[in-house]
């Protein structure tokens, strides 16, 4: 039972942080969920304050958030305040409640991430606890809260590549969230970009990817060493070591982007060299940045 609520958990997560970001090919799904969720919105907020509601809490959760409107901040708010009602389902409740606050950007949110960055005992797995810390972490950081956010962004960075169990899911947001709320506060900046440089030496390949990435244009000849190191990381035989597989695969199709978003001479040779890649995803990522660079005309 445990083992199939981290399983909902880990899927209702995933989802949530996709459509949060809104990739082009899911748009119109994600704009017909919205207009939805909007429409049925006081219905979703009724469920979420019922004893007895017709669904699983993180589906309304989840449900809520993508509507996108601010009338849902307040119940998101309480679902981030809460330590007992949902603890039974697992963090995917707090992580989208928090995600989908620190995208609205509302700054009445601010107290309730900042509170659940204290909260250590939440869950009895560890590694749930960090979830939660870390969405609440990368949501103040989009709200402008630079120094309450680095500290625990820096603690993930200490795991380095250390025992896959203990490292959460969403660690990539501690690389990979938005500037946006930074743009032209050169001081806040350059704590940024000295912390990704950091970031780009870490143990965790998909964090050093994921830094490189957001070094593109302030550090390419960083960016592209930083690429070609993890795409040159030997993958782990998948039968023998799923984990290893996995993790050091979503590595390198992270590099893949680097190298697609730098564009140049020399990382359009290392897109081609890809094309003959030993795993298959590296191999079609590859060819679709090829394509998008050849379409935008570089």
């Amino acid at each position: 039972m445990r083992r199939t609520r981290w399983l909902l958990a880990a899927v209702l997560l995933a989802t949530a942080l996709a459509f949060a970001e809104g990739t082009g090919r899911e748009s119109d799904y994600s704009k017909g969920r919205c207009e939805e969720s909007r429409r049925r919105l006081p219905e979703y907020i009724e469920w979420l304050h019922s004893k007895n509601p017709p669904v699983f809490p993180e589906f309304i959760v989840l449900w809520i958030s993508y509507s996108d409107d601010p009338r849902a901040v307040q119940p998101m708010i309480e679902v981030l305040s809460d330590t007992t009602s949902f603890v039974s389902r697992g963090f995917a409740p707090y992580v989208t409640a928090a995600d989908f606050l620190g995208k609205m950007g509302d700054k009445r949110a601010i107290p309730v991430l900042t509170r659940n960055l204290s909260l250590t005992r939440r869950f009895e797995s560890s590694v749930w606890n960090d979830q939660v810390h870390i969405e609440c972490a990368a949501a103040l950081f989009r709200l402008g809260q630079l120094q309450k956010a680095l500290p625990v962004f820096r603690s993930v960075l200490a795991m380095g590549d250390r025992d896959l169990d203990i490292i959460p899911s969403n660690a990539f947001r501690v690389v990979g969230t938005p500037l946006d709320s930074y743009r032209g506060r050169a001081g806040a900046l350059d704590t940024i970009y000295g912390y990704l440089r950091e970031a780009a030496t870490s143990g965790n390949a998909e964090l050093r990817a994921g830094a490189a990435l957001q070094l593109v244009d302030v550090d390419t000849d960083l960016a592209f060493r930083v690429a070609t190191d993890v795409l040159n990381l030997r993958t782990p035989e998948r039968v023998q070591d799923p984990k290893g597989w996995y993790y050091i695969l979503g590595a390198r199709r992270a590099a893949v982007l680097v190298l697609g978003a730098i564009g140049d001479a020399r990382a359009k040779l290392a897109l081609k060299a890809l094309l003959t890649d030993s795993e298959k995803s590296v191999r079609v990522a590859a060819d679709h940045a090829l394509s998008e660079l050849s379409r935008s005309g570089k």
